[in-house]
């Protein structure tokens, strides 16, 4: 018995539409599978969001559907998984291998039909890949010395029972007694007032713990030495900051915060300095330079000038190349003290039926 399935369609003949008989597609050839996948309309996984940890393995479940909603149990449904964070094991089983989020897709391949390709058939879920629960805690100490008024930022590395630190567990941070110092989210520990508290991190029920020590600041006045009044862009400048308190004598243990800001052409800042007090415009304008402990604050202002680095090209020669097109051109100077050229020509070994594989190079010595 031949089994067949109908389609339909319109075409234009002779300036106006004429109905077009339906074909037929003969699929006695074709697997039950196949047929099958003829009358699937849609494809449904069985969650929206699939979420499993670093080294489980669970099960794939999806559905096909035909036009009306209804089950197709013998259509073949597989499954992709774009991104790095699982993998398939066998044909419907899934292994967490890489935390973070991706998508897992389920899809049925419609067959081809005579004028008409096949098509896939495709849902996707939300696929979320968390790494191992969190065993142990360490808190690093920030450096400098806490006072009042004056902020620290510390750091904490949370590690799985594999020994490496994990990828992506989520830190919460609190301190004693508030009204000693306080803590954000981030870890930047603010001193309060002279005393002592603790220092808690948190990943879940595990928790670290640091003592804190705020000392009165004895802090007077700031003074920003090093750097230079100019630069060019590019220039990496150093500027170093000296606290010192009422007796005008150096205070240690302060870590200064920095910042800058400019006047210059355009929208950007155009520089950056670090927290070691290294300097970088990378546009020519006018920069103040602000170090910032607790309520004292020092400020240098910086012209930053344009490098000017461009030089002029003398013309020594010319070629002609009536072989092929050409794209970029790269010169440099080989090792043996001559000058050369690289001279593309559109994808080359990219499209070899259109360049032929062919890079050209010349001696422009």
């Amino acid at each position: 018995m031949r089994t067949t399935l109908l389609t339909a369609g319109f075409c234009f003949l002779a300036g106006s539409l004429a109905g077009q008989q339906p074909a037929s597609v003969d699929t006695t050839a074709m697997t039950a599978v196949q047929r099958a996948s003829f009358r699937v309309e849609q494809v449904k996984l069985s969650v929206d969001t699939l979420t499993l940890r670093v080294g489980d393995t669970i099960p794939l479940q999806a559905v096909a559907l035909d036009a009306a909603g209804q089950p197709v149990p013998a259509a073949r449904i597989l499954f992709i998984v774009p991104g790095r964070q699982a993998v398939l094991v066998g044909s419907d089983h899934l292994t967490g291998t890489k935390p973070g989020r991706g998508d897992i897709r389920a899809f049925v391949l419609r067959p081809a039909t005579p004028g008409d390709r096949a098509r896939m058939i495709a849902s996707s879920a939300v696929l979320v890949v968390q790494d191992l629960p969190v065993i142990r805690i360490e808190i690093e100490p920030a450096p400098g010395t806490l006072y009042a008024g004056t902020t620290l930022g510390y750091g904490a590395r949370a590690f799985v029972e594999e020994g490496r630190e994990s990828e992506d567990a989520e830190l919460g941070w609190a301190t004693g007694r508030a009204g000693v110092a306080t803590v954000d989210r981030y870890g930047h520990v603010t001193a309060v007032a002279p005393g002592t508290t603790t220092l808690t991190a948190r990943a879940g029920a595990i928790t670290a713990t640091e003592q804190l020590t705020v000392l009165a600041n004895p802090i007077a006045q700031l003074r920003i030495s090093g750097g230079a009044e100019k630069a060019r862009t590019g220039d990496v400048v150093h500027f170093a900051v000296s606290p010192l308190n009422a007796a005008g004598r150096p205070v240690t243990g302060v870590v200064p915060v920095w910042s800058v800001s400019g006047q210059q052409l355009n929208d950007d800042v155009g520089a950056r300095v670090w927290p070691d007090g290294g300097f970088v415009a990378d546009a020519p304008g006018l920069y103040t330079v602000l170090a910032t402990v607790g309520q004292r604050s020092a400020r240098v202002t910086i012209r930053v000038d344009p490098r000017n680095s461009g030089r002029g090209v003398k013309l020594i020669g010319r070629g002609l190349q009536t072989d092929h097109s050409t794209s970029e051109l790269h010169v440099w100077t080989g090792g043996d003290g001559r000058d050369y050229a690289y001279v593309g020509t559109h994808a080359a070994g990219v499209r070899p039926n259109v360049t032929g594989n062919v890079v050209l190079v010349y001696d422009v010595t």
